[in-house]
């Protein structure tokens, strides 16, 4: 990708103002598909695990969800001792891959020289249970499924509207 990123940049119309979209596949199904230079990461970091991630919550959800939406698979990291955070721990490098990616993405709109005028935006199409409520997967109207990141970096923008979170 970095390659074709480079040959876009190289080829377009410098002229003219471009788009380009990216999209990345994880955190997604394989949850073993993490860069191989991330393959150590948060091994000895201890894992906050949500306070809704527990049997007594997966229980509480109606039956027809409790027998759906790889709720199984969440009770069963739940119900063995260190296996969700485990499972956590390769959410989490998927995750960082990604972040590596874009790092290497920025470096190639620097050499470019467009780093100073481009804006990037970043978002997902879901946000994920990590054994909340007994689930794993994206699939519920809870906050932690629907919630989703949004970052906008503008280069141009002033100072004081930098770093801005809203909830």
């Amino acid at each position: 990708a970095p390659l074709k990123l480079k040959t876009f940049l190289d080829s377009r119309d410098k002229d003219k103002p471009f788009f380009l979209q990216i999209s990345f596949r994880a955190p997604k199904d394989p949850w073993s598909d993490y860069p191989l230079e991330v393959k150590d990461y948060y091994k000895a970091d201890s894992i906050p695990v949500s306070p809704t991630a527990n049997l007594e919550n997966a229980m509480l959800q109606p039956e027809f969800l409790q027998k759906s939406m790889a709720a199984d698979h969440a009770r069963r990291l739940l119900s063995t001792k260190g296996l969700l955070e485990n499972e956590i721990r390769k959410h989490y490098r998927l995750v960082t891959g990604i972040d590596i990616a874009i790092g290497r993405l920025r470096k190639i709109l620097a050499d470019a020289g467009v780093d100073d005028n481009t804006i990037i935006v970043f978002s997902s199409d879901n946000g994920a249970f990590l054994g909340e409520h007994g689930f794993w997967g994206k699939w519920l109207p809870y906050e932690e499924s629907i919630r989703v990141p949004l970052v906008i970096y503008d280069p141009r923008a002033p100072s004081e509207k930098r770093g801005i979170t809203v909830d």
